[in-house]
């Protein structure tokens, strides 16, 4: 019985192989590519959400709409994830979101050009946010730890 499992095991292996030897690499890496890039484009405005959470401007009162957006991009970001042939670390992640320090520095112009706010008050919130991003991230590495991700931003 044992032999017999075994030539099974490597009869469908082999045929995985040929079939992932019928993809080429620049493929799988123009996939992940892609994938990556629909990340950074989500990066934007859910960092400038992030901001209206953390600083709560005076006469909003669309604080659960806002989380529930956050909550439904990130989602998105989840999906993304699970389609990756092989998931990214919460480094990767991280970088994603917070692709460079201008996606950071449009974020709080976009903030500011809604909420008027001062350099000083949005810059004091630059290492909070970052580790929102970064526990988000790690929470994302993980296929089941949507709920995780979402108490986070619910918790903000």
């Amino acid at each position: 019985m044992s032999s017999k499992f075994n030539l099974l095991y490597f009869e469908l292996l082999e045929r995985f192989n040929e079939q992932l030897e019928k993809i080429p690499l620049v493929e799988m890496s123009s996939n992940r590519s892609m994938y990556i890039n629909k990340i950074e484009d989500l990066s934007l405005i859910i960092l400038v959400h992030i901001y209206k959470l953390i600083l709560k401007p005076t006469g909003e009162n669309n604080i659960d709409h806002w989380r529930r957006e956050i909550n439904n991009w990130l989602e998105q970001i989840n999906s993304i994830l699970r389609r990756m042939i092989k998931r990214l670390s919460a480094d990767e992640i991280y970088k994603c979101l917070i692709v460079n320090s201008d996606v950071l520095n449009d974020a709080k112009r976009k903030y500011k050009k809604l909420y008027p706010t001062s350099d000083q008050e949005i810059n004091e919130q630059d290492d909070y946010l970052k580790s929102i991003i970064d526990k988000i991230s790690f929470e994302l590495s993980y296929p089941n730890n949507l709920d995780k991700v979402e108490e986070i931003i619910n918790n903000l």
